[in-house]
């Protein structure tokens, strides 16, 4: 079966929907039976792909905003599946050959009232829903992405499936796990209102202020997609707050591997991988109870109300703990390695046989 992935999202510094576009071309080129042709603009065509993965680059430059297949609508032609990471734009136009397939990582701009992004609001209100009956099948990265999905939108449930992610690196076994963590909590994510910072913020300052004996910090990695002014992150300047902006992979897994703890206390996740990297990590991770992380963490994660500060602190303070913490990480471990590679490349291959099959008896 010959697959394009529109690859545009790779970048040298990638964030949420770059990773999964690599890790989804690397994990697709582990299988015989597919032939994996990587979609790439002029600007990102040299960025390192497997071996066996062809690459099919866009005639023309890319211009910001628009995704690079506008210019190669006959190439797609030849194809079997062409499968678009993240939701296509207005002009997508059905393909007479090859069957489509995209990922929805959520829906947060029409489910969330707060999104603050208004092009994106008005992508997934107004244009989406024209988008969609062009469209195969649905790609969603969680049962409560799905769900939430099928809630907004008209869509048939039989062309959609859940397909969970996993971690950007191999799970530790519990003997490789460092033993002594670093005393400082670690905060991942782009800096924008739905990761909650200002409250996680306030329960910190709490946490120092009960604890003034501990020299703990909190290091906070994330693009800055909001200015940290804009969200009244006023409490970020004393100096037990350090700003990392983006770090590279062999950095962040440096951090969770020796971190006291992730606290992830976001208010709308469609997933919320950085809890199952952290997990994989031997990271202990204090997350909100809210959208889709606890199906991510299952029992082996601390989950706090997000909107309350003091039950953010109590769980740092749990942290305190090392036989606790020891024991939410020997739960991680084992919950990280359900989510594995394997599991994701089974799934996609169900996908693509489905959407195929959809394809050609619509074409009868």
């Amino acid at each position: 079966m010959k697959v394009l992935i529109c690859c545009e999202f790779l970048g040298a510094s990638p964030t949420g929907i770059g990773h999964y576009t690599a890790q989804l071309v690397k994990v697709l080129s582990t299988a015989p039976e597919l032939e994996i042709t990587a979609l790439l603009s002029r600007e990102n065509a040299d960025l390192g792909l497997p071996p066996n993965v062809r690459r099919l680059v866009a005639a023309k430059k890319a211009v910001p905003g628009l995704p690079i297949f506008r210019t190669a609508r006959r190439e797609m032609e030849r194809f079997d599946v062409v499968h678009y990471p993240r939701a296509v734009p207005s002009f997508w136009g059905r393909l007479e050959r090859p069957a489509t397939v995209m990922t929805i990582h959520d829906v947060m701009a029409v489910a969330w009232p707060e999104h603050p992004h208004r092009g994106e609001r008005f992508y997934f209100r107004r244009v989406l829903p024209g988008v969609l009956p062009k469209i195969d099948f649905i790609v969603a990265d969680s049962a409560y992405s799905k769900s939430d999905f099928l809630e907004h939108y008209r869509f048939n449930e039989a062309n959609t499936r859940v397909v969970p992610l996993f971690s950007r690196w191999e799970t530790l076994n519990p003997q490789e796990v460092q033993s002594s963590k670093e005393p400082f909590f670690l905060a991942l994510g782009s800096i924008e209102p739905r990761k909650n910072l200002p409250l996680l913020l306030e329960a910190f300052a709490e946490f120092t202020r009960l604890h003034p004996q501990l020299p703990h910090k909190l290091l906070v990695v994330g693009y800055e997609r909001e200015r940290k002014e804009t969200i009244g992150i006023a409490a970020g300047k004393h100096g037990r707050v350090e700003w990392l902006n983006y770090v590279d992979d062999d950095r962040l897994r440096g951090l969770l591997r020796s971190a006291t703890a992730l606290v992830f206390p976001s208010l709308y996740e469609g997933f919320g991988l950085p809890v199952l990297e952290a997990m994989s990590q031997g990271c202990p991770v204090i997350a909100s109870s809210a959208s889709s992380i606890p199906e991510v963490g299952g029992d082996a994660v601390i989950y706090v109300d997000p909107g309350d500060p003091s039950a953010i602190q109590n769980a740092m303070s749990e942290m305190m703990d090392v036989k606790h913490a020891g024991a939410l990480i020997d739960r991680a471990l084992v919950r990280a390695q359900t989510f594995s590679p394997g599991r994701f490349l089974d799934e996609m291959r169900h996908v693509y046989a489905a959407a195929l099959q959809k394809h050609r008896n619509e074409d009868r």
